[in-house]
């Protein structure tokens, strides 16, 4: 890979032309503002009291970077008044403070969700460990952790009790997908746990001696699906967070039709009765990691949820994104619901096979118009074409949101190769594999920070800033990975 600056222009537009593997999760607040601003507050005790991914409470979003590799482990870039500043912290199970021991599979970081869960001002960090073996156990029942935020960031841990073992029978991969938001409208986060076969609801507040207002239980009516990712977000804008889960089959049960998103609807005393929501293809099989999301792409206070599709079933043969609209009566029953690919005019490029358009999604407002914007990752992209094509080098694409909804309108699409972004294209680097909008340098844009989970085979992060005209290469720059072991850095990010 080679590096690069310089002050280039803006934006690079291209014409338009163990176990089954678990999706992370990247928790979504509620939301006002498309991302950039959380209605989760604490005391006045930080720079910006709530703001979500702000661990050492200056005003800055914060990155967190996960890897693979060993027991797993995080890296917190910490967010100044240029994006992500100098300071970063590499923390594991054998990190002062952190509770439990470094073992190989554990998974540490594969889930990860941001909030202020003790209500200091100050965003803590719940931690999945999906494959931890906890207590005498042989089973693999999974665990999560808080850490726990402060003016020297994140620091120190405690485990989480997550309730009775189910009485259906054992259960495993506890904390394989987190979501943290105000579900009960109490102004407490809560924290929603997946587990294999359902997701396990804990109340706020969070004490830092384990305790929560109670644990509650949620299955799908099916009752015996993967919940494969959930996500938080206020769909009907009644002012509480609501649960959107994915659901795929159980390897062994091919009859069951059931798979797709689920909404539960925030309540007082916790989540209704789940509903599959309308719109989307019958039996639609989200296309990887992170491959739905939900944001407000409207500006009418209700979190709209994308969701992509892989392959010739789910539309473009690179890959599709719908976007199913919030309403007042949930998801998928008020404005008429809008699918692209990289056929649909105005969208760069052009559909492929392995493009994998929208095997990561993120919304946030990267303008500052105060409307969400969609930013689409398509890891196996392939840039140019014959004897010179760079196969699965990778790219990322974003559509604005307006108060009509999604539009390809002005769309952009940034590669390694684009002016001013650092580095070079190269096969295998899959950029675009991870995303996270947050506002690292504190001018009320969304900055894009983008994984490439291939380059130099560990994986590096980049981050573009936000700007008027959406993000800019100018800038930029991009974060390594932790020494050894480390594998798939970047997958997820959190902040």
């Amino acid at each position: 890979m080679t590096t690069g600056t310089g002050a280039s222009p803006a934006r690079s537009v291209r014409p338009a032309g163990r176990r089954r593997s678990t999706l992370s999760s990247v928790a979504c607040s509620v939301l006002l503002a498309a991302g950039l601003v959380s209605l989760d507050t604490g005391p006045a005790t930080a720079a910006t009291p709530g703001l979500r991914g702000d661990f050492n409470g200056d005003g800055h979003g914060d990155v967190v970077a996960a890897s693979d590799g060993g027991a797993g482990r995080i890296t917190v870039l910490y967010g100044a008044a240029g994006g992500l500043g100098s300071q970063r912290a590499v923390l594991d199970q054998e990190s002062p403070g952190v509770p439990g021991h470094d073992e190989d599979g554990d998974g540490f970081g594969r889930a990860l969700a941001a909030a202020d869960f003790d209500g200091d001002g100050f965003s803590d960090l719940a931690v999945g460990i999906p494959y931890e073996v906890v207590g005498t156990s042989r089973w693999a029942a999974g665990a999560v952790t808080i850490l726990w935020g402060g003016p020297s960031g994140l620091s120190g841990g405690t485990p989480l009790p997550t309730g009775a073992p189910d009485p259906e029978g054992p259960y495993s991969a506890v904390g394989a997908t987190l979501a943290a938001a105000d579900f009960t409208g109490d102004g407490h986060p809560d924290l929603a746990v997946g587990h294999e076969g359902g997701v396990r609801l804990l109340a706020g507040p969070f004490t830092r001696a384990g305790a929560n207002s109670g644990v509650t239980v949620h299955r799908l009516p099916a009752g015996s699906e993967w919940i494969d990712a959930v996500r938080a977000a206020d769909m009907d804008g009644d002012g509480r967070a609501d649960l959107l889960a994915e659901a795929n089959p159980q390897p062994e049960n091919d009859a069951d039709t059931s798979s797709g998103i689920w909404w539960f609807a925030g309540a007082p005393d916790g989540l209704a009765a789940g509903k599959l929501v309308p719109g989307l293809p019958d039996g639609v099989r989200v296309a990887g990691r992170k491959a739905y999301t939900a944001g407000d792409l409207d500006g009418d206070g209700r979190a709209d949820l994308a969701v992509a599709s892989r392959g010739e079933s789910g539309g473009g043969i690179g890959g599709r994104v719908m976007v199913v609209y919030g309403a007042a009566a949930g998801p998928g029953t008020g404005r008429p619901a809008r699918s692209v690919d990289q056929d649909t005019e105005g969208v760069p490029g052009t559909s492929e096979p392995e493009d994998t358009f929208g095997g990561a999604l993120a919304i946030g407002d990267v303008d500052g118009d105060h409307v969400g914007d969609l930013v689409v990752g398509a890891p196996g992209e392939t840039l140019g074409s014959g004897a010179a094509a760079v196969r699965s080098a990778g790219a990322v694409t974003v559509l604005r949101g307006s108060p009509d909804g999604l539009t390809t309108a002005g769309a952009q699409m940034y590669t390694q190769d684009s002016p001013g972004v650092p580095g070079a294209a190269e096969p295998g680097d899959r950029f675009g594999a991870a995303l996270l909008l947050t506002d690292t340098d504190h001018d009320s844009r969304a900055d894009l920070a983008v994984t490439a989970a291939g380059e130099n085979g560990t994986g590096m992060v980049w981050r573009l800033p936000g700007s008027p005209a959406g993000p800019t290469g100018t800038g930029s720059a991009y974060y390594g990975a932790p020494a050894a072991p480390a594998v798939r850095f970047g997958v997820p990010l959190e902040g």
